[in-house]
């Protein structure tokens, strides 16, 4: 399990709104299955499926940016720092 991580973490690395987002397309697509299960469906909805897993490609790339600004914004460590860009990030 550990390789599996240490390939993930390269990836981050290398190609990180790539690797951001096929994970998060991934997990939203999950979601849906399981959302869809949970409703009782025999058939997956693939057009609902499909529009998931696009939320998850226009989501990442802006959250990624948004979350480098905060990083930006609010420079250095520590409780207040965090503060900062918990507040910002509910204010957005």
């Amino acid at each position: 399990m550990s390789r599996l991580f240490a390939a993930y973490d390269r990836a981050l690395n290398r190609s990180p709104i790539l690797t951001k987002t096929l994970t998060s397309v991934t997990l939203f697509m999950l979601g849906d299955v399981a959302a869809q299960k949970i409703e009782g469906r025999d058939d997956i909805d693939l057009h609902r499926l499909a529009r998931q897993g696009a939320w998850g490609v226009i989501f990442t790339p802006l959250c990624h940016a948004w979350y480098l600004n905060l990083d930006r914004w609010f420079p250095g460590k520590g409780a207040a720092v965090v503060a900062k860009k918990l507040a910002a990030d509910q204010v957005r």
